[in-house]
């Protein structure tokens, strides 16, 4: 596809019941570039509901992502390379508050470090209306990012869907960025304190309509 295309993936997956729901998930991701490194993911979850009201739904999964760092200090947002890289983009005026590079994924995957656990649970009130909560936590840093939600479906074609982000951990963590200290942006009259890329609390909502 005119070099669009960065690397070939080949995944397995298989899928069964013991009581709980069980899976697994496996990827093989091949570079079509010399010089990079082949890498690998899986994933394993286990399920199960109760009968709760209309259900009570918890799922359990862990994610090992081969091309992971399994050091925090070694993030972008952590070393000299990618602190400089950050410092141009907000000093470019041109620039949207979306900044890239500061961690959130590396080598075309979609998180940084190398395992991750992630927990759901959801509580169908009835058919119309749930509540639910998404924990998911890097096991490299200790970093989480928690979002209960709540959804209800009203008048056949629309809903609504509220809920909050609580990111957690310590500073330079990749759900947690804290404060940042970056010397050439202090020499442009930044706080010495460090800047916040990130509010540890975001809330979100969205109404639908299907037709």
């Amino acid at each position: 596809d005119n070099g669009s295309k960065e690397r070939l993936s080949i995944g397995a997956e298989w899928k069964g019941e013991l009581k709980v729901g069980l899976w697994v998930e496996t990827a093989l991701h091949i570079p079509y570039q010399k010089g990079k490194d082949v890498s690998f993911a899986f994933v394993v979850g286990v399920d199960y509901t109760l009968r709760v009201m209309d259900g009570l739904y918890f799922m359990l999964q862990y994610y090992y992502n081969h091309s992971g760092l399994t050091d925090s200090a070694k993030y972008p947002i952590n070393t000299k390379e990618g602190q400089a890289d950050l410092a141009k983009q907000l000093q470019q005026p041109t620039s949207s508050s979306a900044v890239s590079g500061v961690g959130i994924a590396i080598g075309g995957e979609s998180f940084i470090a190398r395992h991750y656990l992630l927990f759901m649970s959801r509580l169908t009130i009835s058919e119309n209306i749930n509540v639910s909560v998404m924990a998911l936590w890097n096991l490299v840093d200790f970093s989480a990012m928690l979002a209960p939600t709540f959804s209800w479906t009203f008048l056949d074609n629309f809903s609504l869907n509220v809920g909050v982000y609580f990111l957690l951990g310590p500073d330079a963590s990749e759900f947690h960025l804290g404060k940042i200290k970056i010397e050439s942006l202090e020499l442009l009259g930044a706080s010495k304190e460090g800047i916040s890329l990130m509010p540890s609390t975001l809330f979100f909502g969205w109404l639908k309509y299907s037709f």
